[in-house]
């Protein structure tokens, strides 16, 4: 493959998509959808439609605590293995809206043909509400050049925050802090990377979902 691109086959259709994650021999996608939407490859070419971690229509009923209005659509995971588990954190919202929560996930596998695959509720991470300055969606997660694992998160409004992450409980320690984006930037989909001697913050900035209206 070296030197050559190569087009995406079988079902390539993904919203929101996280980062490529692999477990034994197979590479996985997940997204926004009704489940989260899941996808799997084992050449990173042929993608095929997954077993999404929640059934379709179904979600943890302690979500309608913090997000009275949600329906079933996920947005935006992403998935992170640590500590012998994939953790799969998601987004809960309604459209333009702070009332959001993000939940996390876990699994010894991603296969489910493994004895070892069965995704198991592991509750709130972080939550807002309508009186917060930001907004609980776009999860993504990055270990540092320490071994520090971090969290970011947030979408308009007050822009995007960053969190570290306990590497056994998977839940939020310590303060959360502002990163980017504040006043009208529209910044969201944040993913933070490490690359050298700095980390490198991509965000998205402007309206989405807009067709030829989007920014």
């Amino acid at each position: 493959f070296e030197g050559m691109t190569y087009a995406l086959h079988n079902q390539d259709g993904v919203h929101d998509p996280s980062a490529i994650i692999k477990c034994d021999d197979t590479y996985w996608i997940y997204g926004t959808g009704r489940g989260p939407h899941a996808m799997y490859s084992t050449d990173l070419v042929q993608w095929t439609e997954g077993q999404t971690p929640l059934p379709k229509g179904t979600f943890p009923s302690w979500v309608s605590t913090y997000v009275p209005d949600f329906e079933g659509h996920f947005w935006a995971p992403d998935c992170f293995f640590m500590d012998g588990e994939y953790h799969l954190y998601y987004s809960c919202s309604s459209w333009g809206s702070t009332v959001s929560c993000i939940g996390l996930l876990t699994s010894k596998s991603l296969n489910p043909g493994s004895p070892d695959y069965g995704w198991t509720d592991e509750g709130l991470v972080v939550a807002s509400n309508a009186s917060s300055n930001y907004n609980c969606i776009d999860p993504a997660i990055m270990k540092d050049r320490n071994g520090k694992v971090w969290l970011t998160y947030g979408s308009h409004w007050d822009g995007i925050r960053i969190v570290e992450l306990d590497s056994l409980t998977g839940k939020p320690t310590g303060s959360t802090f502002s990163v980017a984006g504040k006043g009208d930037y529209k910044t969201e989909a944040a993913y933070l990377i490490s690359h050298g001697n700095y980390y490198y913050l991509f965000f998205n900035r402007g309206q989405c979902c807009q067709g030829a209206s989007s920014t």
